[in-house]
């Protein structure tokens, strides 16, 4: 068997490990492509997200108007009069203000408001 000297690292080669540096080279080949590939996956699997959250909010709109046209009334709507719904009502939830009044002679509705104004209050940022 012939062996072939290496100048880098100053050993000599047979053929059986030239064979086995022709497979590292042909791993770090496939490699290379493994990583590009992932990159790829990731960039594209961003730009797949960005489209289902464009479509879905065209699907379903959020009302940007979550607290009504001004958050801080609906707090103090809904701690004063959050006990007969006037806070639903100024959120356009004409439902759920009928409800309030129709309960409202059990106390229920009035701590229910009073939770909602500090949730409102706590909640800096309205989501929309």
């Amino acid at each position: 068997m012939k062996n072939i000297y290496n100048p880098f690292n100053r050993k000599f080669w047979t053929k059986e490990n030239m064979f086995n540096q022709e497979k590292l080279e042909v791993a770090a080949k496939h490699w290379a492509e493994a990583k590009t590939n992932a990159a790829e996956a990731k960039v594209l699997t961003k730009e797949v997200k960005e489209e289902f959250v464009k479509a879905y909010n065209e699907a379903f709109p959020v009302n940007p108007l979550k607290y009504g046209r001004n958050k801080n009334i609906f707090i103090i709507l809904a701690i004063f009069l959050g006990g007969i719904g006037i806070h639903k009502f100024y959120q356009g939830k004409m439902g759920m203000g009928i409800l309030y009044m129709i309960f409202s002679f059990t106390g229920v509705p009035a701590l229910l408001g009073f939770f909602e104004a500090i949730g409102a209050a706590m909640n800096r940022r309205v989501k929309g």
